[in-house]
């Protein structure tokens, strides 16, 4: 399997990490349900690395400028499942736009 591409930007990359906030949120009951949590571990934990890194090195004149984020097959199957339970908790307008722009993309890749 080829890996899964996001290019996204800055702002982009902040509304996913605060998606994960529902992560803990997640009903833990289901054997499906802990399969995805396991996974999505590694990704939050991607998705965290990026947004600390990219907050450290902005600066005025990368406003526009996109960033890649390369995910496994499976990884990028989980977080569009996971983008889709989120999506259903209380986002602002522009993080709720994000999420379907970003699962949308995977949704696209993924076929």
């Amino acid at each position: 399997m080829k890996p899964i591409k996001l290019s996204l930007t800055k702002q982009h990359i902040n509304s996913l990490a605060y998606s994960f906030r529902f992560f803990k949120q997640l009903p833990e009951n289901d054997r499906s349900v802990k399969c995805l949590q396991s996974i999505l571990i590694e990704v939050k934990v991607k998705v965290e690395k990026k947004e600390v890194v990219l907050r450290n090195e902005s600066n005025l004149f990368d406003k526009g400028k996109r960033y890649n984020l390369t995910l496994k097959y499976y990884e990028a199957d989980c977080l569009e499942k996971y983008l889709m339970i989120a999506e259903t908790y209380p986002l602002s307008d522009y993080d709720r736009n994000v999420v379907l722009m970003i699962k949308s993309k995977l949704n696209q890749q993924l076929a």
